[in-house]
């Protein structure tokens, strides 16, 4: 005799949250598989039923049958120890593509092209896409593209994996957001007059809309008395352990928010204010002043973004502003 399997019983508000992150295009795909697994339980399929629709294992169906029982539609977000992204991407892999395209090529061709790495080296072309930008290595538009010989390659090589490790960390830390109404977008292309660059993190959600501007620093050598790992904002600039002072990304968050309440204002005719924020993951922040952009440890980010006050988007709102993202993010090719 089989088992029955358990009941998912959701409130009409957990079925739309799921409705809206399968809808999503920013939701990863492991995600949307969930939701519809849990939705298609709370409707009163069997584990085999959904199992046979999906093509997933019955004991998967099970699996995440119990997870939200026991922890709310929120946990189709978790990833359980030992797996994810982390052990693909770690700074030796990362270091490894990066080095590959700098210090190699191809046969028969001048330059790598992220299909040609990405085959050599086991990963999607979108995989390679994404580490290139992170880095700002474009070889295809470079006509003659040279080899590193830089004789200090190396050490470059690991301020450049720590900007990846850096926004990766961030991008994580917003993930949490997901399960709160938010929608989340990184690396989202953008065009200012004849420049493009790229907006590291963009969180829309019943809050409002924050520009998260990610930048890493190598600690120095500190003054007596400071701790290396404390660096002391102001309101105006940062003041690093090492006595120096500057304005290190800030205005760069300033301009890029100012740039994507222009785009959400010409896309959809909303009139939003873009909160921008600075994350600074590996550096304690020491706050004596309030200004123009929050500074955090990568830690509190989420934190930051949800600081607005009071609810200021609606659900339409955010799904209206949410699918101009999508759009945009889906133009670039790998």
């Amino acid at each position: 005799m089989s088992r029955r399997s358990a009941s998912v019983e959701l409130a009409v508000e957990q079925t739309e949250q799921l409705e809206r992150w399968i809808r999503a295009g920013a939701t990863p795909q492991q995600v949307v598989l969930r939701a519809k697994i849990v939705r298609q339980a709370s409707a009163g399929s069997s584990d085999k039923q959904i199992a046979a629709e999906l093509k997933v294992h019955p004991r998967t169906v099970a699996l995440w049958r119990r997870r939200v029982r026991d922890e709310g539609i929120g946990g189709i977000w978790q990833v359980a120890a030992g797996r994810g992204r982390k052990p693909s991407f770690g700074a030796t892999t990362v270091s490894g593509w990066i080095e590959r395209t700098l210090q190699t090529k191809p046969a028969g061709a001048t330059h790598w092209s992220t299909r040609s790495l990405g085959q050599k080296v086991g990963v999607s072309k979108n995989t390679i896409h994404r580490a290139w930008q992170d880095h700002q290595l474009k070889p295809h538009l470079t006509k003659s593209f040279k080899l590193s010989r830089d004789p200090q390659f190396v050490e470059k090589l690991t301020d450049v994996v720590g900007v990846y490790l850096g926004e990766r960390e961030v991008a994580e830390r917003l993930e949490p957001l997901l399960t709160r109404g938010y929608r989340i977008f990184h690396d989202v292309p953008a065009q200012g007059g004849t420049k493009s660059f790229n907006l590291d993190h963009v969180a829309v959600g019943p809050n409002g809309v924050a520009l998260v501007e990610t930048k890493t620093l190598r600690k120095g050598q500190a003054l007596p008395g400071r701790p290396d790992h404390m660096v002391t904002y102001d309101g105006a600039k940062l003041i690093w352990p090492w006595g120096s002072e500057n304005r290190y990304g800030l205005d760069q968050a300033v301009h890029e928010a100012e740039w994507l309440e222009k785009f959400i204002q010409q896309r959809t005719g909303l009139s939003v204010s873009v909160k921008p924020i600075l994350a600074l993951p590996g550096w304690w922040v020491e706050l004596k002043g309030r200004g123009p952009v929050t500074v955090v440890n990568s830690k509190n980010v989420a934190i930051a973004v949800e600081g607005f006050g009071p609810r200021s988007l609606s659900d339409e709102h955010i799904e209206l502003i949410a699918r101009q993202l999508d759009v945009v993010c889906r133009d670039v090719e790998g």
